[in-house]
C-alpha cells in the first residue's frame, strides 16, 4: 500500500514503483486518490502503463474504509521526501510495517523517528536496492515479517503513551509566558 495522496508521488517514488514491478513477480501497489483528481490518476498511468495490470487505485475513502486498507495491508511504502507521519502511526496501530527512505527534511523523517524511537531499524531503507531485498525477504518469510509486526506490536507504546514531549511542550510554552 502505498497510502499517501497521489500528488505526493516523486519521480523517486516513481523509480521504486518500476523497480519492484520489474524485479518482484506477483506484488501489486494500492493506491488511493484522496484528492479525487483525475489529474494524479492520469500521471498515474502514464509513468505506469506499462505495469497497468499491476497496481490499483482506489478512490478517496472514509476513515473506517482507509483503515480496513491499511489494516488488510501486506506492508507500507513511505512516500520520499514526504513521508508520513499521521499515517504512519495509524499504520503502527495495526502493527503495520512501514518500508521508509529518510529524506534530508522534517516532513520525510517522521517514520524514522517513529521507528528509532521504537528501537527498529530494519524497515529504514537507503535506497531502491534496500526496498527490493526487504520486500523479498518478507515475502520468503512470513516469520521474518511476524517478528517485525511483533516489535512494532511490542514497542509502539512507546509512540502513543510518551509524555515527555508533552511536558517539554508546556515547559516551553511555560517559559515564553515567563519572558513576556
Amino acid at each position: 500500500l502505498y497510502p499517501q495522496y497521489l500528488h505526493k508521488i516523486s519521480e523517486h517514488d516513481f523509480n521504486l514503483f518500476i523497480d519492484i514491478f520489474t524485479k518482484i513477480q506477483n506484488i501489486k501497489i494500492v493506491f488511493i486518490n484522496g484528492t479525487n483528481i483525475e489529474k494524479n490518476i492520469k500521471d498515474i498511468n502514464n509513468k505506469l502503463i506499462e505495469f497497468k495490470n499491476r497496481y490499483v487505485i482506489l478512490p478517496s475513502l472514509k476513515t473506517g474504509n482507509f483503515y480496513q486498507v491499511i489494516k488488510n495491508s501486506f506492508l507500507l511504502l513511505d512516500s520520499y521526501p514526504h513521508g508520513g507521519c499521521n499515517t504512519s502511526l495509524e499504520a503502527f496501530y495495526y502493527n503495520k510495517i512501514i518500508l521508509t527512505k529518510p529524506s534530508n527534511f522534517l516532513r520525510g523523517r517522521f517514520t524514522l523517528g517513529f521507528y528509532k524511537k521504537m528501537v527498529i531499524s530494519e524497515c529504514i531503507m537507503g535506497s531502491n536496492y534496500n526496498f527490493i531485498n526487504m520486500i523479498n525477504k518478507l515475502l520468503e518469510s512470513n516469520i521474518y515479517k511476524e517478528s517485525i509486526e511483533s516489535k512494532i506490536n511490542k514497542n509502539k507504546y512507546l509512540l502513543y503513551n510518551d509524555f515527555e514531549s508533552v511536558y517539554e511542550w508546556s515547559n516551553t510554552l511555560e517559559n515564553l509566558f515567563k519572558s513576556n
